[in-house]
C-alpha cells in the first residue's frame, strides 16, 4: 500500500488557508503561555470546530517538516495548547506529535497534562529565535525559510 501524501501547508484549501491563519494565533498564545479552547480558535478563524483535526494536523506536519529544514531538534507542537473545554486536555490527534504515541495514548489525564506543560515549555526557546520570527508574522505564515 502506498504512503499517504500529506497536504502542503502551503496549499490553497480551506483547511490549509485556516493552518497558517493559526499558527500566528498559536504563537501569541505560547506567548501569553495561555492554553486556548477549539472553540475559541475556532471562533477566532471562523473555522468549523469538526473541522479543526485536519487543520491542528496540517499545522502539527509543517512544524515536522519546518525542524527537518532547520536542521534542528524538534519544534514542539504548538497545537497542545488547545484543549477540550472539559478534559483540559489536546485531542487524541495530539498523539502524532509527541515522542512515544502509544505510551502517551496509555497515560492517564494527569501524566499527558505533565507531558503537554513539558513541551509547552520548549516554546520559550523557539518563540524567538530569529527564524521563527520571520516565518511566523502577524498578519499570517511566510511560507517555508529556506
Amino acid at each position: 500500500m502506498p504512503h499517504k501524501q500529506h497536504e502542503p501547508f502551503g496549499g490553497n484549501k480551506t483547511f490549509q488557508r485556516a493552518a497558517r491563519s493559526a499558527l500566528p494565533i498559536l504563537v501569541r498564545q505560547a506567548k501569553a503561555q495561555q492554553p486556548m479552547y477549539y472553540s475559541q480558535l475556532s471562533a477566532e478563524l471562523k473555522y468549523p470546530a469538526r473541522g479543526m483535526g485536519k487543520v491542528l494536523g496540517t499545522v502539527g506536519r509543517e512544524l515536522v517538516n519546518l525542524s527537518k529544514l532547520w536542521g534542528k531538534r524538534g519544534i514542539p507542537p504548538i497545537q497542545c495548547l488547545l484543549v477540550n473545554t472539559q478534559t483540559k486536555l489536546p485531542g487524541r490527534g495530539i498523539g502524532w506529535f509527541v515522542p512515544n504515541k502509544v505510551a502517551f495514548e496509555k497515560t492517564g489525564p494527569t501524566e499527558k497534562r505533565r507531558i503537554m506543560d513539558s513541551m509547552l515549555n520548549e516554546w520559550r526557546f523557539v518563540l524567538y529565535s530569529p527564524t521563527m520570527v520571520l516565518y511566523v508574522r502577524p498578519e499570517g505564515v511566510g511560507g517555508s525559510v529556506q
